[in-house]
Parts: structure tokens; C-alpha cells; sequence
């Protein structure tokens, strides 16, 4: 059942992406369809600006030109009316709207071949998989050479890098490395530049924390990621936690730490950086429900964006990181087998207390209050 929620969810969100996708073709469309507009109405105005003129002229006209007129109406038959070319210059401009709106359908209509079928052959399935895989791969090669360039350094060791990403940095590779769950700290430059690729719940947020503020200094992001994973043909986003604060002058320093990239990156090591991100994410939220003066911002299913005020906070932030916290103290959140029953067995849950390991059982209410009661705080 849990999957099948998680298969839907994924479906769910590429068929908005789609959406976006299309929405953002029609916009670019749009002031070409405008400006057709507005040459049409420009000809129409001349054209009847030019039929008063004739008419006016037309009224003063002699009985003698009338009757050239009719002499030489033989003649004239055999150019082309005002009328009819101003005709065909509009079916023309129809012809050509008619056309853009055409290329617009079709690029709508070339998105869905990326939206996974419902029953998936075994041939897809599988390219699916090494698409995933290869994918994670390529970007952790990226986060492994770039930790200590220029711009991009950790100063953590560990089993994989947590990048600080300076000013400056290609903010296509910071959304690269957010997403995989390599990035540890963002200093983005005084316009977010760095921040442009984000998700839209960010750098909302990050608006915000400047308008309430009102500094004019830098920010920086902290972040907790557990990155994404898969099982099958069911591909499980990664989960993130942004703090935003006011970003102070200090020296930094290049990593001592030289960690090797994995000879064998498996799915093991993929499910392990998941289970551990999942479970750095629950002692934040039970760290920021202690302290009880953090301010949330937009919160979705993958994102949590807070930041660290001199207020309490209010029932609906204490609300927000409840319920973060408990989908991961209940194993609610999405991911595969494997990683689900790694994280039990961090979070130190008995059989019956785990949603992974849940079986039906008379007294599992009372215990599912019980669980509650731990992270209230």
C-alpha cells in the first residue's frame, strides 16, 4: 500500500511538472500572439481610416470623373482589390497563429513520454533503474572532485562529501548537489543568484527572511538532506531541511579529510546515506521542537524551510515540525525496503512500533500515542 501511495505521488508530481512545462511553453508563445494581434488591429484601423478618405473623396468627385470612371471600370478589373489582399494578408496572420499554436500542442504533448506507465514492462523497468542509478553516480562523481575547488570545499570528513558551496558557484551544479544530498551550507551571493534553480519553497522563503529582517547583509543556508532512493520502478524524492540565517565574516579552510570515492558505489551505500540523512533530519526537528524558537516558512512533502528567531513559536510552526518528525519516528516517509528497516533499527523502534514492521495488533493505538507522546516535548 505504502508504495502504491509513493507510485501514485510520483505520477502525481510529474503530471504538475508537465503542467508547469506547458504553461511556461504557452507564456513564450504569448507575446508573439499579441503582437499578431495588435498588427491586425493596426491594419484594420488603416483600413478604415483609408475607406472614410476614399469615401470623402468620392463624395466631391464630377460627373465628369464618375463618367471616366465607369469608362475605365473594364480596366480595372484586373487589379487586384484592396479589399481582397487585405484578405489574404489576414488569413495569413491566421494561418500563422493557427501554425505557433500547433508547434505549442505538440511541444505540450512530447513532455508525457516522460511520465512513467502505470504498469510499467520489465524492459522499462530496468532502464528506469540504471537511468536512477546512473544518474546518482555521475553527480557523486561531481560532488567528490569538486569539494575542494575553488568555490567548494568541505571541511567534514565522513563517508561522502558535504560541500559548502561560496559565492559564485554554478547554481545548476548547487541544484545538482542539493538534490543528491551533497550540499551542507549555501553562501549565495547578495542577488541568490547561486539559489535560481532551487525549489520554488526556498527561495520563496529566502524573499521572506530578507522582507521580515530587514537586512541588507548576506545569508546562508544550512541544510540536512536524505537523499533520494528507489525500489523497482517507485522512485523516492530526497527529503530536506533548509535553516536560513545571517551570514557572518569568516575564514574558511580546505578539508583535511581526503574521502575517497567509493571503489563499489552500490545501492547498499545509496540506502545507508538515505537512512542516515533521515534520521539527521529527526534529531534537527526534535532539536528545533526543544528550542522553540524557530520560524517555518512553506513547508511540502520534501522541503522544510525554517529560521532561528528570538520568539517562541507560534502552534502552527510547533505543529509543521511535529508532523516532520513523526512521519520519520513512524517510517511514513517513502523509500525502499532495505532503507526502512535500516532506519527501525537507528531509531531503535520494536517490531510492532514501526510502520515498516507494522502488524495489526488490538493495542496498537495506545502505542501509536505513545510514540507520539515522545516527540511533543
Amino acid at each position: 500500500m505504502e508504495n502504491e501511495f509513493a507510485h501514485m505521488e510520483q505520477r502525481l508530481n510529474q503530471a504538475i511538472d508537465i503542467i508547469q512545462q506547458a504553461l511556461s511553453i504557452i507564456d513564450s508563445v504569448g507575446e508573439d500572439l499579441f503582437a499578431l494581434r495588435r498588427i491586425h488591429k493596426e491594419k484594420a484601423s488603416t483600413s478604415e481610416k483609408t475607406s472614410t478618405s476614399e469615401n470623402l473623396e468620392k463624395s466631391e468627385v464630377t460627373s465628369e470623373e464618375r463618367m471616366k470612371n465607369l469608362e475605365t471600370t473594364s480596366e480595372n478589373k484586373a487589379i487586384p482589390d484592396q479589399a481582397a489582399q487585405e484578405e489574404e494578408i489576414d488569413e495569413k496572420e491566421a494561418e500563422l497563429i493557427s501554425k505557433r499554436f500547433a508547434e505549442v500542442s505538440h511541444k505540450i504533448l512530447s513532455q508525457t513520454h516522460k511520465v512513467l506507465p502505470k504498469t510499467p514492462s520489465i524492459s522499462n523497468m530496468e532502464i528506469d533503474i540504471k537511468s536512477y542509478f546512473d544518474e546518482y553516480y555521475r553527480v557523486s562523481q561531481i560532488a567528490f572532485n569538486i569539494r575542494n575547488s575553488d568555490k567548494c570545499h568541505t571541511i567534514h570528513g565522513g563517508f561522502y562529501p558535504k560541500l559548502i558551496m561560496l559565492p559564485g558557484v554554478n547554481p545548476k551544479v548547487i541544484a545538482e548537489m542539493f538534490k543528491y544530498g551533497y550540499v551542507q551550507t549555501i553562501y549565495p551571493s547578495t542577488n541568490l543568484q547561486e539559489l535560481v534553480y532551487l525549489p520554488t519553497e526556498i527561495r520563496e522563503a529566502c524573499r521572506q527572511f530578507k522582507d521580515g529582517t530587514k537586512t541588507t547583509s548576506d545569508i546562508y543556508l544550512q541544510i540536512i538532506s536524505a537523499p533520494p532512493d528507489w525500489e523497482g520502478e517507485n522512485y523516492f524524492s530526497g527529503q530536506h531541511l533548509v535553516q536560513i540565517g545571517i551570514s557572518k565574516p569568516r575564514p574558511f579552510q580546505k578539508n583535511q579529510f581526503y574521502i575517497k570515492f567509493p571503489e563499489q558505489m552500490d545501492k547498499n551505500y545509496i540506502e545507508r546515506r538515505r537512512t542516515a540523512g533521515l534520521k539527521a533530519l529527526y534529531d534537527r526537528f526534535l532539536q528545533h521542537l526543544s528550542n522553540r524558537n524557530v520560524w517555518t516558512y512553506q513547508f511540502s512533502s520534501y522541503i522544510s524551510v525554517v529560521s532561528i528567531g528570538n520568539k517562541m513559536m507560534t502552534m502552527g510552526s510547533i505543529s509543521k515540525l511535529r508532523n516532520e518528525a513523526s512521519r520519520i519516528f513512524k517510517n511514513k516517509i517513502a523509500s525502499s525496503t532495505s532503507a526502512r528497516s535500516q532506519l527501525c533499527k537507528l531509531l531503535k523502534h520494536d517490531e510492532k512500533d514501526c510502520g515498516s514492521c507494522y502488524t495489526k495488533d488490538s493495542n496498537i493505538k495506545a502505542e501509536d500515542e505513545d510514540n507520539e507522546a515522545i516527540i511533543l516535548l
